[in-house]
């Protein structure tokens, strides 16, 4: 039933007041009243303690409505709603109430689940605690809203036109022939009155008509929560039809993690203060969140009294997709920076610590050559042979030094800017380290007594290893080995395996690693506070640790300050087969 037809219906039946007054004109309103295809009845409330309406009687039902009961009008008026139903529904009472207090009318729909049956539902306040209330039967079929439109016209036309006739019988009967002129006043301004109204219904469908078709969603809520505006717009977001959403609460229509924000809204309606875009958040009939940017206005009857609230929406949930994805990327960007800030730091630090080391350990070689090339210079003529040749080995160690120190620091470099690569190739394990052994020892003049120790036979085994790399690993170990065990002329080199492993470990019983510097032992340039004595740039190990992971090895370390130091390596035995 549309407003129009609410109006007629409550006009109507404010008029069955007079029917006490017993006039025989006013008994062709009754039998209008009783032949309505409408299910109609006028109830009074009944509230309990607490002023919550609880039950109500029947006071008047029309032939329709009795019919639904399969009872007589007399049977059915006077009785108790409780006492015909097997459900009363707390639904039907809240909603009667409320237009008992506020006046304001209403239509929804609802299922009766008594008669099984579908009912559209209007609700008006007729007097002081009575209501009157029409039940519409909602076609099982797909009837469509325009045939029920112009049912609903054409029934509110034979209203009016009933009505017409009736008042100008009266009119007849009461003034006769000496109230003609009067009456044609009153038909004249009837006329206008009707082409006012004419004028305003014109307005008012053109609206719905642009509320229809807007391509904005647009939705109504009532003073109660309940759906009464829902326009193509929002079916075709939400894909929800009308008649899904109609008299349903809208709640029901939002995420559980946005029902504050979506009650906030309409009691700002209530309240008569307008919103304006509002990011609110609603759900698809496929349960898919969509993000709308409302604007919302309070909804007022012709009295000015707050009936609900308007909803102007607009969907945003792909901008505001963009956007999250924007500040996600703009946070990504910032995190690479920083990071790329923190190792500019990084290297600046490095840099200088270069520099600071590199000057350092050039100085000295370079001041013993200068020292050595001074003496023999100025005392040539007056040396013998044998302190010349040793000033000359002393020059060709310093220069030797000075050779290894430029090719860790190229070598460092190469490792950071990503230029050494792994190229492993099948290595006779035995000859390999043994040959690097031999490297070591006579470099170091053969200060230590090196131990290969191969408990598991591995020697005539094969590694894939990458020579050049594994050159570096092991040179710079087991020299570490010698070089910080002044003490002690022991080394050890220890072949072993695991089952996917072969490992090999460099020990030294030398002055050993602090706990606290054994997490920074493989750091550029860092070196522990007891070696300060010892000559090194601090680069040895960082060129380990980076080939070390270049050739997808694994290293550890195990040491006893004071008490000596193991490295272990592992290199995967896998490798060497797929060479």
């Amino acid at each position: 039933m549309n407003s129009s037809s609410n109006k007629k219906f409550k006009k109507f039946l404010k008029l069955l007041g007079v029917l006490e007054t017993g006039s025989s004109h006013n008994l062709h309103y009754y039998s209008f009243f009783d032949s309505m295809s409408n299910s109609l009845e006028i109830i009074e409330l009944i509230y309990d303690d607490h002023g919550r309406a609880v039950d109500y009687y029947i006071r008047d039902v029309n032939q329709a409505f009795a019919k639904v009961f399969n009872k007589s009008k007399e049977a059915l008026i006077g009785q108790k709603i409780s006492s015909l139903v097997e459900v009363l529904e707390d639904q039907y009472l809240a909603l009667y109430a409320a237009v008992n207090v506020t006046g304001a009318s209403t239509s929804f729909k609802r299922y009766g689940a008594q008669f099984d049956e579908y009912y559209f539902v209007t609700v008006w306040k007729i007097a002081e605690n009575r209501i009157g209330v029409s039940f519409t039967i909602v076609p099982k079929s797909n009837t469509t809203e325009v045939a029920l439109e112009n049912k609903l016209e054409a029934e509110k036309l034979k209203v009016y036109t009933t009505i017409n006739d009736l008042n100008r019988a009266n009119v007849q009967l009461a003034l006769q022939n000496k109230e003609k002129d009067k009456r044609a006043d009153e038909l004249i301004l009837a006329n206008k009155e009707k082409d006012k109204l004419a004028k305003e219904f014109a307005i008012v469908k053109e609206l719905k008509q642009f509320i229809e078709t807007s391509n904005t969603p647009v939705f109504g809520i009532n003073a109660l929560g309940f759906v009464n505006e829902w326009n193509q717009a929002s079916e075709k977001i939400t894909g929800y039809k009308k008649e899904e959403v109609f008299g349903k609460d809208w709640i029901t229509l939002i995420p559980l993690k946005c029902e504050k924000n979506a009650v906030q809204i309409i009691q700002f309606a209530l309240n008569g203060k307008q919103t304006s875009s509002f990011e609110f958040l609603t759900r698809s009939k496929e349960n898919k969140e969509i993000i709308l940017l409302v604007n919302s206005s309070t909804r007022r009857d012709s009295k000015g009294n707050i009936t609900g609230m308007l909803a102007v929406g607009q969907d945003i949930t792909e901008l505001v997709g963009y956007r999250n994805t924007l500040e996600l990327k703009v946070e990504e960007r910032t995190l690479k920076l920083n990071q790329a800030l923190e190792k500019q730091k990084e290297l600046n630090a490095l840099k200088t610590s270069f520099v600071s080391t590199a000057s350092h350990e050039f100085r000295t070689p370079l001041s013993a050559i200068n020292f050595a090339a001074g003496s023999l210079k100025k005392y040539w003529n007056k040396m013998e042979s044998p302190i010349i040749e040793k000033k000359l080995h002393k020059i060709e160690d310093q220069v030797l030094h000075m050779t290894r120190l430029l090719d860790d620091i190229l070598l460092v470099g190469q490792t950071t800017a990503g230029k050494l690569k792994n190229n492993p190739i099948p290595m006779h394990l035995g000859e390999f380290i043994e040959e690097i052994i031999e490297e070591v020892y006579l470099s170091h003049n053969k200060s230590h007594q090196i131990t290969l120790i191969d408990t598991e036979g591995l020697k005539n085994s094969f590694i894939s290893i990458d020579e050049k790399l594994g050159r570096n690993v092991f040179t710079n170990l087991i020299s570490n080995a010698i070089k910080y065990s002044p003490n002690c002329e022991k080394i050890s080199v220890e072949f072993s395996s695991e089952k996917n492993d072969t490992i090999i470990t460099v020990t030294d019983f030398g002055i050993g690693i602090s706990p606290s510097e054994l997490e920074t032992i493989f750091t550029p340039f860092s070196r522990g506070q007891n070696v300060a004595l010892i000559q090194g740039t601090g680069l040895g190990l960082t060129i380990v640790k980076e080939a070390i992971e270049i050739m997808k090895a694994s290293i550890t370390v195990k040491s006893s300050f004071k008490n000596g130091t193991s490295f272990i390596v592992k290199i995967r035995k896998e490798n060497a087969e797929n060479v």
